[in-house]
């Protein structure tokens, strides 16, 4: 295993248990530095994907057009 092919299975399945992933990232300082980051990177984006500001009443709003969408005819296409 070298670090090119380390660092490429890294970015495609980094949760996937491979033995020699995992004895050439305890041997390199580089793809341990780079398995290192990608993991925290990776802690930071799940921390933070749900800390978005809904708006005061968006859900009541949405399901307001929604409702009012089905109650009003369709437009109808003019040539």
């Amino acid at each position: 295993m070298n670090c090119h092919e380390t660092q490429r299975w890294l970015y495609v399945q980094p949760h996937a248990a491979r033995p020699d992933i995992t004895a050439h990232i305890a041997q390199c300082v580089a793809c341990r530095r780079a398995a290192e980051a990608l993991f925290r990177n990776e802690r930071e984006i799940e921390r933070t994907a749900l800390d978005v500001h809904v708006p005061e009443g968006l859900a009541a709003r949405v399901l307001l057009r929604h409702h009012m969408s089905k109650k009003l005819p369709k437009p109808v296409a003019h040539d």
